[in-house]
């Protein structure tokens, strides 16, 4: 049986979270790089990234794809994929997360999982005045 206890207001380390992961992905460079400069990389199961240049590519992966992974590098058995909410000008201000079983969330069920969180991220922005330089949200 999967278990995850989770504080309310509390933190969870943003190398190894669909959430962080996003959410630095998203950020300008220079904020990015002062924030993963007070990392520790800790490692929290066998699959988190604990090297800084591993955790660079990760990210560039990320902001290529437009959606975060954490393959079940915060909890064994625990997946997540994640996507940024953005707000009027375009600066990432929250991520929006679907966690579950690692077990249920397969290659052939997470590309449609990832769709939804990406187009609710989006939807969310929207609600916040961002817009693309497309016109797309």
């Amino acid at each position: 049986m999967l278990s995850l206890g989770v504080d309310v207001g509390g933190s969870s380390p943003p190398h190894c979270t669909a959430l962080g992961k996003a959410i630095l992905a998203f950020l300008p460079q220079d904020e990015c790089l002062s924030v993963m400069d007070q990392l520790h990389f800790a490692a929290r199961t066998p699959r988190t990234i604990t090297r800084k240049a591993v955790f660079m590519k990760e990210l560039k992966t990320i902001r290529e794809r437009g959606y975060s992974v954490d393959n079940e590098e915060f909890e064994r058995g625990l997946k997540s994929f994640g996507a940024p909410v953005r707000n009027y000008s375009g600066k990432v201000v929250a991520a929006i997360s679907v966690a579950g079983p690692a077990f249920r969330l397969t290659k052939a069920n997470s590309a449609r999982i990832n769709s939804i969180v990406t187009q609710t991220a989006n939807e969310l922005s929207a609600e916040l005045g961002f817009r693309s330089l497309s016109g797309k949200v």
